[in-house]
């Protein structure tokens, strides 16, 4: 019988696998590598032939135990994101004739994975998948790029510049992290790790310092010439002002502000569609507010005028006090009314 120089695999105190396919190994656990049979072979070498991009082979050769009596190898699973690709081979590949046998050595692969994926190592072919090899994690995470992204623009994945790393093997481009002409990493509370390639975004808010809490619009310096729009849901059961967006107006400068309200009565027995419009002026952190335009009253009800509290001229306010500006909203003396409320704001400064 030929000697085989399948390998089995075994990640710390799980049983042996085959290493067919690849086996993914947990990070700092023991790993142990042994032949699947030991018939005819009389001597067996098995060393990490190439790696993934961060990884050392001649490291980790020089760390790793060989047991040439029990013919196992012994080492201790890297972090997460590496692919060691080892070389099996029995009776120094040749048989005992002298002559060279290629199957008497094979290529085998052991992964931690990262993000729930493989990485690769170099010279890989069907170390991962007997039928498909490589193409298949390559398939995967094209599978995974959102729709409408358009193929030949993405730049580098380790952070930019040009169709380069695995950006540049998919053909696609992180130009759907941009927004409003620029980059929204930073700019939207978008953060992007290029060694993870995870996009991280935040809770948007318009930017600088928040000076209020509970509101869903609370901060300092809207950007000028960018305008912001925000929407809240709100449910009001009396006619008190109820405060829904509150933000700090940039100082020299002009803020338009555009308020639109949907409302709907408990029951839907009314419902009515309200926009008003202003402009506050802040000069010297003192805020001013022109007057409120009546711009659009639409109401729907099943017989007559709709939300008495909400009828034209009241029920949305659009206000500044000192220097911060504000809108309030309110309903009716008796029942329920759910609101949906944006606010939209630009501002143009002259400082």
């Amino acid at each position: 019988m030929a000697p085989n120089p399948a390998v089995e695999v075994k990640n710390g105190s799980d049983a042996y696998v085959s290493a067919v396919g690849g086996v993914d190994v947990t990070p700092g656990e023991t790993v142990i590598l042994r032949l699947s049979s030991q018939v005819d072979v009389d001597s067996w070498s098995c060393l990490v032939a190439t790696t993934d991009d961060t990884s050392d082979a001649d490291a980790i050769n020089g760390a790793i135990v060989l047991d040439s009596t029990l013919r196992t190898v012994t080492f201790t699973a890297p972090a997460p994101g590496k692919a060691y690709r080892f070389h099996s081979k029995v009776n120094g590949g040749v048989d005992r004739n002298g002559v060279a046998q290629e199957s008497y050595e094979t290529f085998f692969c052991v992964y931690t994975r990262i993000n729930g994926r493989r990485v690769v190592a170099a010279d890989e072919t069907t170390e991962t998948d007997t039928e498909f090899g490589w193409t298949k994690w390559l398939n995967d995470l094209k599978r995974s790029i959102p729709s409408g992204v358009a193929s030949g623009t993405w730049d580098s994945m380790a952070g930019g510049g040009g169709g380069g790393g695995v950006g540049g093997a998919l053909g696609v481009n992180h130009q759907f992290l941009y927004y409003n002409g620029g980059s929204a990493v930073g700019a939207t509370g978008m953060r992007y790790n290029p060694t993870t390639m995870v996009v991280t975004i935040d809770r948007p808010v318009l930017g600088g310092t928040t000076v209020f809490t509970g509101l869903d619009i609370v901060a300092d310096g809207l950007a000028d010439h960018k305008p912001v729009s925000v929407v809240r849901r709100i449910v009001l059961t009396s006619a008190t002002p109820v405060p829904v967006f509150a933000w700090k107006p940039t100082d020299e400068a002009i803020t338009s502000v555009f308020v639109e309200a949907n409302a709907v009565a408990s029951g839907g027995d009314g419902a009515g569609s309200y926009a008003r419009a202003a402009a506050i002026k802040v000069d010297a952190g003192v805020g001013t507010c022109s007057d409120v335009e009546l711009t659009r009253n639409q109401e729907f009800t099943h017989s007559g005028v709709g939300f008495t509290g909400l009828s034209i001229g009241t029920g949305i306010w659009i206000g500044v006090s000192g220097a911060t500006g504000f809108v309030n909203v309110k309903g009716t003396a008796t029942g329920q009314i759910k609101m949906g409320v944006t606010v939209t704001l630009q501002t143009t400064s002259w400082g």
